[in-house]
């Protein structure tokens, strides 16, 4: 029994305080790439920018007695509303250099130096790693519970497939943590961006006059983009106060999922309806970007009612503001238009609307005057990536995401 204590010993649990993030935060990247670390910085950055800390979940867990540099950091952000969390970071505070002095000597290397943070196959390390992982866990999962989460995302950076080979060892290493956690992997995305030019022209749509989506608010107004007469698709804006178009979109959505190549592990964690409602919780939540995908009614046959005509697909797009040197305003609403969904219904993929949809796309970016669009999708929706990639957008960066819903702890 003896024995069996020495080799466990008791794990501590706690909330870090700001000086001790400050702290942790100057060690714990290093397993990371530059990227993953910089958008965990600018995602911490703009928490403590509004001051809304409260939103910040930071939890650490190490071998008794409680220090700093022996433990495993969870750093996780909840939402402003919603039932999402995200995990922003989980590693060692010090993956390369720990001193365990109360750990016993099976801790430690030949040098006598800790093992903790290191990825070897020492089964007393592993061990003490899935206890520290699950006492870590289990308070963090309570936590969320209690304030109403059911579903936690993270991204990490990317895992790669078999035919391709990391540059570090030490990243691979960091990327182990999620499946330690048990989260399942929800796809690894593919990010791209397309700019406008110098003189804030977009693709394609400088030749011709503009064909807004019908029924659009601003369809009074012109600029320069494709004719209509170059598409077969037309796209109606969702009218969020209708609940029979709710009702629709909805179920256009539901559609679109069938055989979709596009992170399609995620439909074991959430609904149509969540994944709906997390969009509308979003910052860059932007309602009059929402669109039924229809397609144009040609030739003889009889015209539809708008409603009638059945659809496509669906679009949403959302907005993220910005200065913008382009024009006299001291901040662009739309500086950055993010394409967020576009979905096909099985029954009309392979007729090239994709690629129509994305050039409808450029128009909206044209007229809102903004100067990038961005996305992400699957590594293995080769389809869409090359819709994406035949109007010029160029790749960013990868990340692998996953996914966990919270358990109710409170009622085991």
């Amino acid at each position: 029994m003896g024995k069996a204590s020495a080799e466990a010993p008791a794990v501590v649990v706690w909330t870090l305080s700001t000086a001790e993030l400050a702290t942790a935060l100057s060690t714990t990247f290093v397993r990371i790439s530059p990227a993953r670390a910089g958008i965990v910085t600018d995602q911490l950055r703009a928490v403590l920018k509004s001051q809304s800390t409260g939103r910040l979940v930071v939890q650490a867990a190490s071998p008794a007695p409680q220090k700093l540099q022996n433990a495993l950091l969870a750093i996780t952000l909840l939402p402003e509303s919603g039932d999402t969390a995200t995990i922003l970071h989980v590693d060692w505070i010090h993956p390369q250099k720990s001193s365990l002095p109360s750990i016993p000597s099976t801790h430690t290397n030949s040098d006598g130096e800790s093992t903790v943070g290191q990825d070897d196959t020492n089964s007393h390390y592993a061990t003490l790693k899935r206890r520290l992982g699950e006492s870590l866990w289990q308070e963090l999962s309570t936590i969320l519970a209690n304030r109403g989460m059911h579903f936690i995302q993270w991204a990490t950076d990317p895992v790669l497939p078999p035919t391709e080979t990391l540059d570090s060892g030490a990243m691979d290493a960091a990327n182990r943590w999620p499946q330690s956690l048990q989260f399942s992997q929800i796809g690894t995305l593919e990010y791209l961006a397309l700019d406008c030019d110098g003189h804030g022209q977009w693709p394609q749509t400088n030749r011709h006059e503009t064909s807004l989506p019908t029924g659009h608010p601003d369809e009074s107004q012109q600029s320069n983009s494709p004719s209509a007469d170059q598409f077969s698709i037309d796209l109606e804006p969702l009218d969020h106060d209708d609940p029979s178009q709710r009702e629709i979109f909805e179920k256009l959505v539901k559609r679109t999922y069938i055989d979709s190549l596009d992170c399609p592990p995620l439909e074991r964690f959430r609904t149509v309806g969540d994944i709906i409602s997390g969009y509308q919780t979003a910052a860059a939540y932007a309602p009059d970007q929402w669109y039924i995908i229809h397609e144009k009614n040609t030739g003889d046959s009889a015209p539809h009612h708008q409603d009638a005509r059945p659809g496509v697909g669906c679009l949403i797009l959302a907005q993220h503001p910005g200065s913008s040197p382009l024009d006299d305003e001291p901040e662009n609403p739309a500086a950055v238009i993010e394409l967020v969904y576009m979905g096909i219904a099985p029954e009309y993929r392979g007729r090239g609307y994709g690629q129509q949809i994305m050039q409808r796309i450029t128009e909206i970016c044209q007229r809102l005057s903004a100067e990038r669009l961005i996305l992400a999708v699957d590594r293995d929706n080769l389809p869409a990536i090359a819709a994406y990639r035949a109007i010029g957008m160029q790749p960013l960066f990868r990340e692998t995401v996953w996914g966990r819903s919270v358990e109710n702890t409170t009622d085991a």
